[in-house]
C-alpha cells in the first residue's frame, strides 16, 4: 500500500520515556592538571579553535605554562568545524603551518 504510516503516541507515554545519557568525551578533561598535581599556569586560552591552538603551541615554545580549555570534546569542533572552504592563511607562522598539517 502506497501510503504513510503513522504512529500515534500519547504525551504520557512520551513524558514517562527516559532520556538517553549525553554521550561522555573520550578525552580526559585537564589531564595536565590532574597527573602534576597542580593549577599554576602562565596563560590560559580559551577555546581549541584555528586560534587558540596555534596561540597555545607558540606560547608553550616559547616557554610559557600553557592551559588550552575547551568547551567541545575535541579540539576544533567549534565554529572552525562549521566553516566552509579551505583557505590557508598562514602569515608565515610556524606554529600555525604545523597545526595545518
Amino acid at each position: 500500500v502506497d501510503r504513510p504510516l503513522f504512529v500515534e503516541i500519547p504525551l504520557q507515554e512520551l513524558a514517562r520515556t527516559p532520556t538517553p545519557p549525553a554521550p561522555e568525551s573520550t578525552v580526559p578533561v585537564l589531564k595536565h592538571v590532574r597527573d602534576k598535581g597542580t593549577n599554576a599556569f602562565d596563560v590560559v586560552v580559551l577555546g581549541a579553535g584555528s586560534i587558540g591552538v596555534p596561540l597555545a603551541m607558540a606560547l608553550a615554545h616559547a616557554g610559557k605554562k600553557v592551559a588550552c580549555l575547551d568547551s567541545g570534546a575535541s579540539p576544533g569542533q567549534g565554529d572552525n568545524k562549521r566553516a566552509i572552504g579551505g583557505i590557508r592563511q598562514t602569515f608565515g607562522q610556524p606554529s600555525k603551518i604545523t597545526v595545518m598539517r
